[in-house]
């Protein structure tokens, strides 16, 4: 190939990106911390800290409707032991 993209041809090749694979979550970084909220059996919210004050009262806000959304019914498993909700 010659310098510009262009084989000898003169066709024009994509440029070349090194691939690679989706890193999964055991693969992030030690410094990522995640936040693991049961709001039901069978239903977590996961969110990642550091969080800022405006964003965390809005995961508060969520989490306690969401509590509430599923504490009635059958499978939920009832209020929350910590919470309350």
């Amino acid at each position: 190939m010659q310098a510009g993209g262009r084989s000898s041809a003169g066709a024009v090749e994509p440029p070349r990106v090194a691939w690679e694979p989706p890193r999964l979550a055991a693969e992030e970084p030690a410094t990522t911390v995640w936040r693991r909220v049961v709001l039901a059996l069978g239903v977590e919210l996961h969110y990642q800290l550091p969080v800022a004050r405006e964003r965390d009262a809005a995961i508060a806000r969520l989490i306690r409707e969401a509590a509430s959304q599923l504490r009635d019914l059958p499978w939920s498993g009832g209020p929350h032991p910590r919470l309350g909700f």
